[in-house]
């Protein structure tokens, strides 16, 4: 393998490794949103609706990116979902797991740098999150 396609191989698995995250992020706001839903919370449940959609755009992105570069964008999800969370809990958990995710995609954005790419970050909702906490 030469080192251009050692580099392109390095940010597919960086970028598949995002990818998984967001597929994760995506079926755990969903299942807020349902749950939220359930409980008659409309304007939260619709929040994580579109928290769950800005999620799919994301892996999306990265899926453009790593057929790009030649790769195959994953299917596998990063994480199992938290089911039945109160509803004080949601916002806590999120905003958790949104600053874990800050913190691998600064380390798959070094990954990305080193190899010539680039890998965007969820501070902003991170920061809007942090807000219900």
């Amino acid at each position: 393998m030469s080192d251009r396609e050692t580099r392109k191989a390095n940010v597919v698995e960086a970028l598949n490794k995002a990818r998984s995250m967001e597929l994760h992020a995506i079926h755990q706001y969903m299942n807020q949103h349902y749950n939220l839903d359930d409980m008659d919370y409309g304007e939260l449940a619709a929040n994580m609706k579109l928290i769950a959609i800005d999620e799919m755009r994301h892996c999306e992105m990265f899926a453009e990116r790593i057929k790009e570069l030649g790769g195959e964008p994953t299917s596998e999800v990063a994480g199992k979902v938290v089911k039945g969370q109160e509803v004080k809990a949601i916002y806590s958990s999120d905003s958790d797991s949104e600053d874990d995710t800050i913190f691998v995609y600064n380390e798959l954005r070094k990954v990305c740098v080193d190899n010539g790419d680039i890998l965007t970050d969820h501070r902003r909702r991170a920061d809007s999150l942090e807000l219900f906490r």
